[in-house]
């Protein structure tokens, strides 16, 4: 499997469940007022190519980014999203969350949610 692959996977499955805001795997943000823009980026991997199969560990991460959501509007919109990458068979393991901190000048509103993924490459 190849990073896009994986990446191209979790952006379907989001895709599928939540049709109103804009998903993408990009990296640049273009927010408008009171939209809303969930972004699908692997950030990192580690290798490990001791056995005859190179196998990969990643991690993979679903934000989701507003001008103006609170911290329940952003729970509101990961709670389905993060339903549905659970219950699809992508492999992915759920190890965390984090919000942004607007006291720390973050521009947007955001919750990340993390997961790894191993998989061969």
């Amino acid at each position: 499997m190849t990073r896009k692959q994986i990446r191209d996977k979790v952006l379907a499955a989001v895709q599928a469940i939540d049709p109103i805001s804009t998903v993408t795997t990009a990296r640049r943000l273009d927010l408008e007022d009171g939209a809303e823009i969930i972004v699908i980026n692997l950030s990192q991997g580690v290798v490990n190519s001791e056995s005859m199969t190179t196998m990969v560990e990643a991690e993979i991460t679903v934000s989701i980014y507003s001008k103006s959501a609170d911290d329940d509007q952003l729970d509101l919109t990961a709670e389905p999203i993060r339903e549905a990458l659970d219950a699809e068979d992508l492999g992915l393991n759920f190890v965390g969350f984090a919000y942004s901190d607007p006291a720390e000048g973050d521009a947007f509103n955001s919750l990340t949610l993390s997961y790894t993924i191993t998989y061969a490459e």
